[in-house]
């Protein structure tokens, strides 16, 4: 139930310690302000220094709140259910301000200014009408509410933004302004209060909320559409309680259960898909309805920090001059494969990161990509020749004809580090023999066909530490960048992400988590028990803590056992750590992981033994 505050200004009931508190500020440097421009992140997802919306994991405090007891001190005693809180500042001419909620996140909360430091010289303004901006008071806006603070004077100013659940009980000085009418300045003297920080629960739109959002959607769309048309309106509006009557049912099923989390993506793209761009052209695009559309398809998608970068990156590779038809090229075309190196791997497990450093020496010869399509445009390649089953292939199903096709749509596509074509050098500049790299996380699956193929195969194997790799893998799926297969026969999903993995049908009823903990295994089980099969100097295990935490170290054990000749180029460029890989989807961090950390902890248990026989090896080679 939403709580109608009435009023915007409230007096605080009590003041912080100035001095003690500027104290602690300080302590912030310029980077710091600079690195996060819309305040430092006090709570947030996971405790993690990021503005992410909290629809996944816990809230926690960050470093910067640990930091400053004074601000923890003061904000356990106002006694405010937490969600995102941050500090901001502003500096002369700058401007800090919230347009109104565009999505669920800001449709379920309302925020708490409050200001730390006289104020004199800002101008607050809410729906565009001015207020008075003043230490000592707190100011309530609902979600609707649109303001801007703007600040002219010569030092600066902060004020923390705190986001409140709608639903959570009020503290009593937001309830009764006569029980704060006298402000006291927080001893530290007493004991130091609990923060309340909403509890995490997997949060999607009850059906309350989405009928609520829905009047103003169904009224706009009546008084927009002409009788003329009134035929599409009613298709719009049986489309509309179609979803409603969906939703309803899921919600019955799952409630606030992440067993439910892909039931509820798939009505929310059936949404996007039949209901929004239908509609969307006959609203107003700030009115009412276009607002509970953007909330409604807003639902379970995470923040897009890091998605703008990553999307221009991965495009830029998508569009890359296309090589030779590999069907133009004759069986005396095809040079040796000496010693090929495949990169194995789980997914998101760094195995890019790996290949675009060793992509960097000029023995390589690469597609410049992952092989997919390459591999699974072989109709005999594709999981639906055998019925699905999964990724795995075999050396069972190599013939001569096969090998030597897979071979010419590989040689079609290779280029050298300098993304010069193979097959466009004069034939006295073609190397013959030719070393290839490859990585493609499916080819985990697939070490024994691959070696059938590719007899003199050396693999790498990069093995992820299954908590951050999982992590990474559940943030994969949520974003929706690595999609590979759609309208999958027996998975009553629109969409499977990463790699099939053997038994995939069973895992219909369980979390994500789940999902992704089965996958990290079976990628590792397949890799382990298919390396193990042939002699030990033909593969090479390395951990990705190691490759990050000490990379010239690892460049070099890789590059003896791949006999490559030493770059000092390479070498010289690692000094100060690996690049970021043109897959990253968000900033790197060692703990990034933890913001998913009480999904992942349930779900560990599965990789147990797979992490036990990862240990041995390290053990065995030692």
């Amino acid at each position: 139930m939403i709580i109608a505050v009435a009023s915007i200004s409230y007096r605080l009931p009590f003041l912080l310690e100035e001095e003690r508190l500027q104290a602690e500020l300080e302590q912030f440097s310029v980077e710091d302000w600079q690195r996060f421009p819309e305040g430092l992140p006090l709570i947030a997802v996971g405790g993690q220094l990021s503005y992410e919306y909290p629809l996944g994991s816990y809230l926690k405090p960050t470093v910067f709140l640990t930091h400053s007891p004074t601000l923890s001190h003061y904000l356990g005693c106002l006694k405010v259910v937490l969600s995102r809180t941050r500090l901001v500042q502003l500096s002369s001419g700058e401007h800090y301000g919230y347009e109104g909620c565009q999505n669920y996140h800001h449709y379920s909360h309302r925020s708490l200014l409050i200001p730390l430091d006289q104020t004199q010289n800002c101008d607050f303004r809410v729906e565009d009408k001015p207020f008075s901006f003043t230490r000592g008071n707190g100011y309530c806006l609902e979600p609707s509410q649109t303001y801007q603070i703007s600040y002219r004077g010569n030092d600066r100013v902060r004020f923390l933004v705190i986001e409140t659940p709608v639903d959570a009980s009020l503290p009593p000085w937001l309830k009764d302004q006569e029980t704060s009418s006298r402000l006291k300045e927080i001893s530290f003297e007493h004991s130091f209060p609990r923060l309340s920080i909403v509890p995490y629960r997997f949060r999607v739109l009850n059906p309350v909320e989405l009928d609520h959002l829905l009047v103003p959607l169904r009224a706009e769309l009546k008084t927009a559409i002409p009788d003329s048309d009134r035929s599409k309106i009613e298709a719009v509006f049986q489309q509309i309680d179609s979803f409603a009557d969906d939703w309803r049912m899921a919600f019955g099923e799952f409630g606030y259960s992440p067993l439910g989390e892909l039931t509820y993506r798939d009505l929310i793209l059936s949404f996007k898909e039949q209901i929004i761009t239908k509609a969307t052209p006959w609203l107003n695009p700030n009115g009412l309805g276009q607002r509970s559309l953007k909330i409604i398809s807003s639902v379970l998608l995470p923040e897009k920090t890091g998605l703008r970068q990553f999307s221009h990156r991965v495009m830029a590779k998508r569009h890359e001059p296309k090589g030779t038809d590999w069907r133009t090229l004759q069986n005396e075309d095809l040079p040796l494969f000496e010693r090929p190196i495949f990169i194995v791997s789980a997914p998101r497990a760094g195995s890019t990161l790996l290949f675009e450093t060793f992509s960097r020496f000029q023995e390589f010869w690469s597609i410049g990509k992952e092989s997919h399509d390459l591999i699974e445009g072989m109709p005999e390649l594709h999981p639906s020749s055998l019925d699905y089953h999964s990724n795995r292939l075999t050396d069972s199903i190599v013939t001569d004809p096969l090998s030597t096709t897979l071979k010419k749509r590989f040689l079609a596509q290779l280029r050298n580090h300098a993304g010069v074509f193979y097959l466009s050098l004069e034939s006295s500049q073609q190397p013959n023999p030719l070393r290839l790299l490859e990585k493609t996380p499916k080819n985990a699956l697939r070490i024994p066909f691959l070696k059938a193929v590719f007899p003199e195969a050396h693999f790498i194997f990069l093995y992820r530490d299954p908590a951050e790799n999982i992590s990474s893998m559940l943030e994969g799926w949520r974003l929706r960048r690595f999609v590979s297969y759609r309208g999958l026969p027996g998975w009553p999903y629109k969409e499977w992400s990463f790699l099939l993995v053997p038994g995939w049908s069973d895992l219909k009823y369980c979390s994500l988590a789940e999902i992704v903990a089965h996958q990290w295994t079976a990628a590792n089980r397949w890799i382990l028990q298919d390396l193990q099969a042939l002699p030990r100097n033909e593969w090479q295990f390395i951990d990705y803590a190691d490759l990050v935490r000490h990379p010239q170290s690892a460049l070099r054990e890789i590059t003896k056992f791949a006999r490559l000749m030493p770059d000092e180029s390479i070498e010289r460029s690692l000094a100060t750590g690996l690049p970021v890989s043109c897959m990253t989807l968000s900033a790197s961090s060692p703990d990034k992981w933890r913001k998913y950390e009480d999904e992942i902890n349930p779900v560990l248990p599965i990789t147990q033994t797979i992490c036990s026989l990862v240990e041995e090896l390290r053990w065995s080679q030692s």
